[in-house]
């Protein structure tokens, strides 16, 4: 599984910077791949500097995406039309099932917990045991409360995108929530996760320090009770 967010098309993210990263997932060959938000920053006419880079993915694998704030704050249906025509299933407070041999598996997509409206109800409705929560912040954990999810993957903060030599941030972005969650991979109750990036571009700043953009590429296992 891949996961990338916070791509941040527009003038203050190098083109070659998208091409990189896109281009990580594709040579990880992965099963499936998750967008956690924030395709631009300032205008959606920047998506078209996401064209090219995404062509890069194998369009047989399955690509499952929320939107995030930078998004939902421009012409939204302009950016999940490019994202559909790359092969990119847009989520809103909706799951889907994956096919065979992962059937048992469901991505559950939230809404943007800053600006949009997250429906944990309807995000959950129907899905499988093993739930893949995808949600654009780690703010989103106030919405789903107990729901049972195996890992949320979720991005916004960039780690601060200025942070100190130990990668801890100086700020983070409205709407991060927890600031312990600002980077990193979490134990949260009821044997769940929680994986926040640092994503890829920038926002407001051309600049990252001491938070470097990154991809995750990840082996999910489950374990499972074996007879005595």
């Amino acid at each position: 599984m891949a996961f990338i967010s916070d791509l941040h098309a527009g003038p203050l993210t190098d083109v070659r910077l998208l091409e990189k990263a896109l281009l990580s997932v594709a040579e990880f060959e992965p099963d499936v791949i998750l967008f956690g938000g924030d395709y631009v920053s300032l205008e959606s006419r920047h998506m078209r500097h996401l064209l090219k880079p995404l062509t890069l993915l194998n369009p047989s694998t399955p690509k499952f995406a929320v939107l995030g704030n930078h998004d939902l704050w421009l012409s939204d249906q302009h950016i999940v039309e490019c994202l559909q025509h790359a092969g990119v299933d847009v989520l809103v407070n909706q799951n889907r099932r994956l096919s065979l041999p992962y059937a048992d598996i469901s991505v559950c997509g939230l809404d943007e917990p800053g600006v949009g409206m997250p429906d944990a109800e309807q995000t959950f409705a129907g899905a499988c045991d093993v739930r893949l929560l995808l949600m654009h912040s780690p703010l989103g954990l106030r919405h789903v409360n107990d729901h049972d999810f195996a890992i949320a993957f979720c991005g916004h903060t960039h780690g601060g995108q200025i942070a100190m030599p130990s990668g801890k941030p100086f700020v983070l972005p409205p709407g991060s929530g927890e600031r312990r969650f600002a980077h990193g991979v979490f134990a949260l109750p009821d044997q769940r996760q929680l994986l926040t990036s640092r994503g890829i571009g920038m926002s407001d700043l051309p600049i990252r320090l001491f938070a470097p953009s990154e991809v995750h590429l990840c082996h999910l296992s489950s374990v499972y009770d074996q007879p005595v």
